[in-house]
């Protein structure tokens, strides 16, 4: 898992606390990203947090996957072009 997971680039997006939480799982040296609400002006279902997060690593929409659990994350995730795959 870690040879695979080593290949991709990861973020987290989250509401204004990502950073916090990543700091406290200790987990900041295995991002390549943070966004979070304070990133950006509009909050989801704007798909601006989105946006930036692929921004900061350097990628279009089209090679970024988003995990989302709420509808306006889906909502944000598909206004900026991503990809929808559904989990049961």
């Amino acid at each position: 898992m870690r040879t695979i997971c080593s290949a991709f680039k990861r973020s987290v997006t989250a509401s204004k606390n990502a950073r916090d939480v990543v700091e406290k799982l200790g987990i900041a040296n295995k991002l390549d990203a943070i966004a979070d609400g304070y990133s950006v002006q509009n909050s989801k279902p704007a798909p601006d947090l989105f946006l930036y997060a692929a921004n900061q690593l350097g990628l279009e929409p089209a090679q970024y996957i988003v995990v989302e659990d709420a509808a306006s994350g889906i909502e944000a995730a598909l206004s900026a072009g991503y990809h929808r795959t559904r989990f049961s």
